[in-house]
């Protein structure tokens, strides 16, 4: 009975360790940016303000902060890393990512001046407080991704509508 508690215990040990060193690998090359300058840089939360910050009313003050992985990357790439997060709290940081439980995939596709961001599948939110979180982080990523002042339209399921009126339970949204 010991030994089949100790070997448990040394697996437990290895997964952890393992699923440690993955999360380290992944966010240890997190670089703080203000614009993407042609890398990839997506918007995580936290509530407490750091320089740079972004800050934003949901509930209470929080803000965005834009990170950058040392990967050279377009705007496609950033949504694709955004949403590829699946951490709720971002490990060794004091961010989270609203968006961990969504199953969005992006594309990115130009119309005259302006960018049209496809995004489709699953926007899921904790709840209300989520709600400005989820959309913050796409709406600042987009723009951490194209030079300032560029015009961009977001559709949800082939929709601006959807993408405007998500978790929107008034039933007057259009």
């Amino acid at each position: 009975m010991k030994k089949s508690l100790a070997n448990l215990l040394v697996v437990f040990l290895l997964v952890v360790v393992t699923a440690g060193s993955v999360g380290y690998l992944f966010f240890s090359n997190i670089q703080t940016a203000s614009t993407s300058d042609g890398i990839v840089t997506y918007a995580l939360v936290t509530t407490a303000p750091e320089e740079n910050s972004i800050a934003f009313e949901g509930c209470g003050a929080e803000f965005i902060k834009l990170y950058s992985v040392n990967v050279p990357g377009t705007l496609q790439d950033s949504l694709a890393g955004l949403f590829q997060v699946t951490d709720y709290k971002i490990p060794n940081t004091n961010f989270t990512n609203s968006l961990y439980n969504s199953t969005i995939k992006s594309t990115v596709t130009q119309e005259a001046e302006t960018t049209i961001v496809n995004l489709n599948g699953d926007l899921i939110s904790a709840g209300t407080c989520d709600d400005p979180r989820v959309i913050n982080q796409i709406t600042k990523t987009i723009e951490a991704n194209l030079p300032e002042n560029s015009e961009y339209k977001i559709k949800l399921n082939g929709s601006e509508q959807n993408w405007r009126c998500w978790n929107d339970m008034s039933g007057n949204c259009n």
